[in-house]
């Protein structure tokens, strides 16, 4: 049953990833910098990942305290490779990851995570990487939320 779920888990991020990365990179290319449109996708993504792979339950501990929040900083101790689907899922604000750059290089998703707005660091040369923080600082500033 645990390699039925893990062969489920990895059909579903392979396709429901590409359909939802197209389908954001197309609403965030033809305008849609806010996250209107391709927020809820992202969610919707995130919610079917979660399901297939079993996971029952996310608790959200304190999140009233985020509500009519435009800019922030989120963090994560990443434990699980469940974590970013499940900080998307309950997030009701679009957020935009500071997330390592050769998850631009993917086909699809890489276009759609530029698209929104996501934030590239390369974290194996310190100059690129003190310039993505600096991205991510100048993008709270303007009212975005940062992951």
């Amino acid at each position: 049953m645990k390699y039925l779920r893990t062969i489920a888990t990895y059909v579903y991020l392979i396709f429901g990833t590409a359909l939802a990365g197209l389908t954001a990179f197309l609403v965030a290319i033809l305008g849609d910098r806010q996250g209107r449109l391709w927020w809820p996708t992202a969610q919707l993504r995130a919610r079917g990942l979660l399901r297939t792979g079993w996971v029952s339950e996310i608790r959200a501990v304190n999140a009233e305290r985020l509500a009519g929040l435009h800019a922030a900083i989120v963090m994560s101790n990443h434990e699980s490779h469940f974590d970013p689907p499940a900080l998307i899922a309950t997030s009701r604000t679009p957020l935009r990851f500071l997330t390592k750059h050769t998850l631009f290089y993917f086909p699809i998703f890489g276009q759609a995570m530029w698209a929104m707005g996501y934030i590239f660091i390369n974290r194996g040369n310190q100059e690129k990487a003190f310039r993505s923080v600096g991205k991510a600082a100048k993008a709270i500033r303007k009212g975005r939320s940062v992951l």
